[in-house]
């Protein structure tokens, strides 16, 4: 398959990622309880439209309406987790498929042969998150709806969202607003392409601002390569004169070592 014929492909899989996205957006849910007392609509971006309590229920025990609120929404995200299963599926599906469309010219980019990173990909990792980030009024310096950071994997891909808050650091240390696209696709690159490329490709440090009026949803799609795959400096990006910056290891070994350093305290180093 030719180039044009792989950013045609990846065009097409745009389409569908946009397609499966748009149909669990509109997917709406009603979760119950107490036989039909408290009754709570959750869309599939899980944000929860309404809530009904009957008016019998309203003037009662303030602990059981607590239970049957948590009840009802539990109910609903039940419901929600089934119905959206599929759709699901076939959105984490489609973000693959583009990102492996991705990765030859990646490669030709760094004068490198077209199917540089294919044996690093046969077998992809990946993980899927949904995102909220509640609207903040009055937000105090360094209040984050995330904080700085860079990923960790090879490429994300996050589906444009018109509220405001992405935000990425210039190596000026300056922060700028990702502009909203519509019908974009934002793309990360992580600290897997920046150690295969010895920092030719940045592993773009960015963070999330809260909201200021309207809560804002994001999908963030974080593609990596097989567990197994060695990430060792490619020969294009290393020379005498910039010799590798990063010793080679395994995707895996990495991924241990980043847990540990961001979640274990007592096992904190640099690598």
């Amino acid at each position: 398959m030719g180039m044009f014929d792989k950013m045609k492909e990846a065009k097409n899989m745009y389409s569908n990622i946009k397609k499966a996205q748009d149909e669990i957006n509109k997917i709406k849910v009603e979760g119950v309880s107490g036989a039909g007392a408290v009754k709570v609509v959750v869309k599939g971006n899980h944000q929860i439209v309404s809530i009904f309590i009957d008016e019998e229920t309203s003037k009662g025990n303030k602990k059981i309406l607590e239970d049957y609120i948590v009840a009802a929404c539990n109910d609903a995200m039940n419901k929600l987790e089934k119905e959206t299963k599929e759709k699901i599926l076939e959105y984490t599906d489609a973000i693959d498929k583009l990102a492996k469309q991705l990765l030859a010219p990646l490669a030709i980019s760094l004068d490198m042969p077209a199917s540089t990173f294919e044996n690093a990909f046969w077998e992809s990792q990946f993980s899927f998150r949904l995102s909220h980030y509640p609207a903040v009024k009055d937000a105090i310096k360094n209040q984050y709806g995330i904080a700085p950071h860079t990923d960790s994997n090879f490429l994300t891909f996050l589906a444009q969202s018109e509220a405001p808050g992405l935000q990425i650091q210039t190596d000026t240390d300056e922060w700028l607003d990702v502009p909203y696209v519509a019908d974009s696709i934002v793309v990360n690159s992580g600290d897997m392409l920046h150690r295969w490329t010895n920092g030719r490709y940045k592993s773009t440090p960015h963070r999330a601002l809260p909201p200021a009026e309207n809560s804002r949803y994001a999908i963030p799609f974080f593609f990596g390569p097989h567990l197994h795959s060695q990430i060792e400096c490619l020969s294009s990006c290393k020379s005498q004169n910039n010799p590798a910056k990063f010793p080679p290891i395994s995707y895996g070994e990495y991924m241990n070592w980043w847990y540990d350093s961001n979640y274990n305290p007592t096992l904190q180093q640099d690598l």
